[in-house]
């Protein structure tokens, strides 16, 4: 949650309309709880599994607490200070890289004790997982593919909006128009993107057939890990990649001082937030 909420707090100054926690210091305690029931939501354990998953989970959580919720508060009160000033595409890239910094580091610790759990799952466990993973995709596809464009690209400018007043308060005249705009203008992907993840499903359903082979830990680590490079190198995410850089540095360059005054604050205020909870371990 904390890693989310870091990633959501660099995309809603950015205009990203991802919704962060809206209480990290609750949701951050409850994180075990929360990543528990995630997983139940795919695969019931046994109880063998289950402390398998405590502990594993208890280690990644002293680890990330420890180590990473400095550089959480750190990064956020330099980025309140860099939002002062319009800021550029290169700008808007540079922040966006150090946000996936983090979250890489996360799941790269998650590697070996998603692979001590997933290599003892026997075949209905397997299929359970994978039947859910197709579940969701499947019910993306049809919200997104099968619902007319127009509705999409409303309920798209209405997250975006709602996400944009949570960082820099009310939108003037200007800001209504350029949100307007880009909801209407900008690139849909959406069935690029869902035959993106059946893919990956399928390629997960190959590795998990050999769970009990030597060499999967690594077959899982590429899978979770694939290098920026093969999975954002080809043509429609470089283009759609600009086109949102763009208007993120577009949008930045419009806010008043009353807005990134706001935008200061509700940085630093979740910068507090990680730096409380890392005192308070």
């Amino acid at each position: 949650m904390s890693g989310r909420a870091w990633r959501a707090a660099i995309a809603g100054v950015l205009a990203i309309g991802l919704a962060a926690c809206a209480a990290p210091r609750a949701a951050y305690q409850k994180l075990d709880w929360l990543a528990s029931w995630k997983l139940g939501q795919y695969v019931e354990l046994d109880a063998a599994q289950e402390r398998t998953f405590e502990a594993g989970f208890r280690k990644i959580w002293d680890w990330h607490r420890d180590t990473e919720l400095v550089g959480y508060g750190q990064d956020l009160r330099e980025l309140a200070q860099a939002t002062q000033q319009p800021m550029s595409p290169d700008d808007v890239r540079l922040w966006a890289r150090r946000a996936e910094a983090h979250s890489q580091r996360v799941l790269e610790r998650a590697i070996d004790p998603a692979c001590g759990l997933l290599s003892s799952f026997d075949d209905d466990q397997r299929d359970s997982l994978l039947k859910r993973i197709a579940h969701n995709i499947d019910e993306d596809a049809e919200e997104y593919l099968d619902a007319p464009e127009p509705d999409i690209r409303k309920q798209a400018h209405k997250r975006l909006r709602k996400s944009l007043e949570r960082w820099v308060g009310d939108l003037d005249d200007r800001q209504e128009a350029m949100l307007e705009m880009w909801s209407q203008t900008r690139p849909r992907r959406y069935r690029e993107w869902i035959e993106e993840r059946r893919q990956w499903r399928e390629r997960l359903a190959l590795v998990l057939e050999q769970r009990a082979e030597s060499g999967f830990c690594g077959r899982l680590q590429t899978l979770l890990l694939r290098p920026r490079e093969e999975s954002d190198g080809n043509m429609v995410n470089e283009a759609n990649a600009r086109a949102w850089i763009d208007f993120l540095a577009s949008f930045s360059a419009t806010l008043d001082q009353r807005q990134r005054s706001h935008l200061r604050d509700k940085l630093v205020e979740l910068a507090s937030d990680f730096e409380e909870l890392r005192r308070r371990s």
